[in-house]
C-alpha cells in the first residue's frame, strides 16, 4: 500500500510528468447535495478545488478520497451507468456519505514504474480506474501488462489540509471493511452538511415535509375529537333544561244552528221544545209576528212593568 500524506491535498495527474497537462476533477454536491462528477480537466491547482484531493488512509488496505470542493462527505465512489459503453458501464462519481458502499474505498497499488493504479472494493482487483479519450472516466477490465497509458495516475503532494472537518470521515452502515482505531467515525447517517454546500437534502426535506404533514393531520383529529365533545355535552345541556314538547288537546265545542224555517218566513225558531213560546216563562203570551211591515210590531211585555 503507498504512503500518502493524509493532511495535505494531492494533485493527481496521468504519466510520469506533472507540467502542465490535465489533472483530476472532483466536483461539489451539485446534485441535491448528493452527487456530483468527476472527470480531467486542465491542470489549474491554485485556484480550482476541484483538484486539490486528500488521500485518507481507511485502513492498512484502503483509502478514502474526497476533494475539496465535495467537502468532507463527499467521497469519490462509482456506480453502474446503462448509458455507459465501457464494458462493465461503471463510472466513478462524486457521492455523499449518506449515499456511499463499499465502493468509496480504493486500493492504490504501484506499476512498478514511479506510476499507481487504482482499484475499487465494490469491482474487485480486475478492474482499473481508467482515462477515457474524452476526459471522461471508467473502470476497465483491460488490465494487461504494460499497463494502458489511461491507468497509469502519478501523485503530486500540495500544501497542508486547514480543515478540521477533514481529519474524521464518515461510512455507510454496512460496510465491508473493517474500521481501523483512531479518529475514524463510523456513522449510519450525516450529522452535519458538507461545508461547500447549502440547503437540505432532498431525503431531508422529504423527512421534513412528511412530518409536517402527520403533526397537522394529528391536529385536526384532536381538534375534531374537541369540538364533537364539545357538541354533544351542549346539546345534552339544552335538552336537560327545556321539558319536553307536550301538545295542548282542544276541546271541541259544538254550536247550535238556528233554522229559518222557509214554510213560516216570518216565525223565529226559539231553542225550546216548544216552538211557538221564545221563553220558557208561560207567563206570556206568544206574539207573532207578521211579515208585513206595514203593520205595527207587537211590544213585548217585561218583567216589573218595566
Amino acid at each position: 500500500m503507498a504512503n500518502f500524506a493524509s493532511d495535505h491535498w494531492h494533485q493527481i495527474y496521468i504519466g510520469n510528468s506533472d507540467g502542465g497537462g490535465q489533472s483530476l476533477a472532483g466536483t461539489s454536491l451539485y446534485n441535491n447535495s448528493l452527487t456530483g462528477a468527476v472527470f480531467f480537466s486542465e491542470t489549474n491547482t491554485t485556484s480550482n478545488a476541484e483538484q486539490l484531493w486528500q488521500l485518507y488512509p481507511f485502513n492498512s488496505t484502503y483509502y478514502v478520497l474526497r476533494s475539496k470542493s465535495s467537502g468532507p462527505l463527499g467521497y469519490l465512489t462509482v456506480k453502474r451507468a446503462p448509458e455507459e459503453n465501457t464494458p462493465g458501464r461503471t463510472v466513478p462519481l462524486m457521492t455523499n456519505a449518506s449515499l456511499a458502499d463499499d465502493s468509496m474505498f480504493w486500493r492504490i497499488e504501484p506499476w512498478g514504474d514511479g506510476t499507481f493504479f487504482f482499484t475499487n472494493a465494490a469491482n474487485g482487483s480486475a478492474w482499473h480506474l481508467q482515462l477515457k479519450p474524452n476526459s471522461l472516466m471508467a473502470m476497465s477490465s483491460n488490465i494487461t501488462t504494460p499497463p494502458r497509458d489511461g491507468q497509469r495516475f502519478s501523485f503530486k503532494q500540495l500544501g497542508q489540509i486547514q480543515n478540521a472537518n477533514f481529519s474524521t470521515v464518515v461510512t455507510p452502515t454496512g460496510t465491508a471493511a473493517s474500521i481501523p482505531s483512531g479518529n475514524i467515525t463510523n456513522a449510519p447517517e450525516i450529522s452535519s452538511s458538507p461545508s461547500s454546500s447549502s440547503g437540505l437534502s432532498t431525503g431531508a426535506k422529504a423527512g421534513i415535509g412528511a412530518g409536517v404533514g402527520v403533526a397537522v393531520l394529528v391536529a385536526l383529529l384532536i381538534l375534531g375529537f374537541f369540538l364533537m365533545k364539545r357538541r354533544k355535552r351542549a346539546k345534552a345541556t339544552v335538552q336537560g333544561s327545556t321539558p319536553p314538547y307536550e301538545p295542548i288537546q282542544q276541546q271541541n265545542y259544538e254550536t247550535e244552528a238556528k233554522h229559518i224555517q222557509s214554510e213560516r218566513p216570518g216565525e223565529l225558531d226559539a231553542p225550546v221544545a216548544d216552538p211557538a213560546e221564545l221563553n220558557s216563562d208561560n207567563r206570556y203570551p206568544v206574539a207573532e209576528l207578521n211579515s208585513d211591515s206595514r203593520q205595527t210590531p207587537a211590544e213585548l211585555p217585561t218583567e216589573n212593568g218595566r
